[in-house]
């Protein structure tokens, strides 16, 4: 699905299907609700983006491609700087992380609900061929060059580590509310300290789960 520049109505609609699906999940969204908090009508909904499923996909697309091209032309710098070697360890993970800490300073709350949304659908199997559409080209390449980096590492161990990497990320940038809950009067820090702590906490973690094994 390629990415086109959206009309007002269409965005505004995208825009509360993000935030409707996000809270509710897709099975308790209705179109019904989307097009209420989106202000059009129901049919308007329907001639745009036809069926819930289509509409979910929409949804999912519009976000993940902005942030692929994002992070594959982090990681197009960062091989290009490295020739002829290959980028550290930290910078992979950071070409991965940063992007999304930076879409979410917009200001609005829709990069928010979106990783809300990401969260749930990459946690379930009816998602998986939607996840991998979007997702895969990008999770392939990194698990390539983490492996690169981690060149005494065994295969699965890699793709295990990037798992482990993607779930640090989704878990802490989808505000719950659990931090909050488990933290008490005290409040989390600042985006840019969340980033590095995730950061460091990944590439630490890359680092040991990869030398669990060898190839």
């Amino acid at each position: 699905m390629a990415r086109s520049t959206q009309s007002p109505t269409k965005t505004a609609i995208l825009d509360a299907a993000e935030a409707r699906f996000a809270h509710m999940g897709f099975h308790g969204a209705s179109m019904r609700s989307i097009a209420k908090e989106a202000g059009v009508e129901l049919a308007l909904v329907q001639y745009h983006f036809g069926k819930k499923a289509d509409l979910f996909e929409h949804t999912i697309a519009r976000r993940a491609i902005l942030l692929a091209e994002k992070r594959s032309g982090r990681l197009d710098v960062a091989e290009r700087d490295a020739v002829p070697g290959n980028p550290s360890l930290e910078t992979i993970v950071a070409c991965f992380i940063e992007p999304v800490f930076e879409l979410r300073q917009h200001g609005t709350d829709g990069w928010r609900n979106y990783v809300k949304l990401i969260a749930q659908v990459t946690a379930l199997e009816e998602w998986k061929d939607l996840t991998s559409r979007y997702f895969d080209p990008v999770a392939h390449r990194m698990v390539l060059l983490l492996h690169r980096a981690q060149p005494e590492a065994n295969s699965s161990d890699v793709y295990f580590a990037y798992q482990l990497m993607v779930s640090t990320m989704i878990t802490t940038l989808s505000d719950s509310g659990r931090f909050e809950s488990v933290m008490k009067k005290r409040k989390p820090g600042k985006d840019t300290h969340a980033r590095d702590l995730i950061i460091a906490f990944c590439v630490a973690g890359i680092r040991a789960a990869c030398s669990t094994g060898k190839t």
